[in-house]
């Protein structure tokens, strides 16, 4: 257990007892890339902010902070993780007195935009530490002006094709990796929306059912979070995990689309033990 006080505001440090201070700051809205937000909703509000780990300790500690639950205005809805425009901190050797800093990006309705709170999930060689929440409003969007001419679009409409045949070649990988070998699925990040690891540079584009949030899986695979969580439902009352993406169809109802979705993004490697 630490000695940290709960809620915390953004641009506050949060200290913990084995040698570890923790800051999230700089929350501010953004406006993404089209690669960014692309399978998310349309209309959507998009924020960010950072988290600088240091080592106040006097021996080196490895620091990992993958995940941070984002809830968004006064009734807490879940906001939807921005994969592709984070940056996280994971299992970094951090010796004394240096810091790590990660960005976290998500996204939510407009209407909700303005109250975020954020509890993020903090690891120092491999003990998780008490979560620790910050809070803070976000300002108004800062406009910046953006044009693009004719042949900007036409290249840009070639390299998403690209894109696009890169990833469903990095898919079809992935299932098979995960199919022969889950060990060494994991190991390769397929499954985690936020990794990039394929010999092109190409995100795997597959979510592991068993392993994520619903807000992750409504992002990852493209679905409302509402179908994300009766998935993450049906998983806890399975016992945590999934045999297969079959068992998730049987029971979870889902959309003839949603299904669809599901069937092309997601996979299910079994827990770790």
């Amino acid at each position: 257990m630490s000695g940290a006080l709960h809620p915390e505001v953004f641009g506050d440090w949060c200290e913990y007892g084995v040698g570890v201070k923790v800051r999230a700051y700089d929350l501010e809205r953004f406006r993404p890339t089209q690669d960014e937000r692309k399978d998310l909703p349309k209309g959507y509000t998009f924020f960010r902010f950072k988290v600088t780990v240091e080592n106040v300790g006097s021996e080196a500690l490895t620091v990992d902070i993958r995940r941070a639950d984002v809830r968004v205005g006064r009734d807490g809805l879940t906001a939807l993780p921005v994969f592709s425009a984070t940056d996280r901190i994971e299992d970094v050797n951090l010796y004394p007195l240096r810091r790590a800093t990660g960005v976290y990006a998500f996204c939510c309705r407009p209407a909700h935009a303005r109250l975020i709170d954020a509890q993020i999930d903090i690891r120092a060689d491999g003990d998780r530490l008490e979560n620790a929440d910050w809070t803070g409003q976000l300002g108004a969007a800062r406009k910046t002006p953006a044009t693009k001419g004719q042949g900007d679009f036409l290249a840009s409409g070639v390299v998403e094709g690209v894109h696009e045949w890169l990833l469903e070649r990095a898919r079809e990988g992935g299932r098979h990796i995960a199919e022969e070998d889950p060990h060494a699925a994991r190991e390769k990040g397929i499954g985690d929306p936020y990794v990039a690891r394929t010999s092109r540079g190409v995100r795997w584009g597959l979510a592991d059912v068993n392993a994520l949030t619903a807000g992750e899986l409504a992002a990852a695979v493209g679905i409302g979070e509402e179908a994300a969580q009766r998935v993450v439902s049906a998983r806890e009352l399975l016992g945590g995990s999934f045999d297969d993406v079959d068992q998730v169809f049987r029971f979870t109802s889902l959309s003839d689309e949603e299904r669809a979705a599901v069937e092309e993004r997601a996979v299910a490697l079994p827990p770790e033990l």
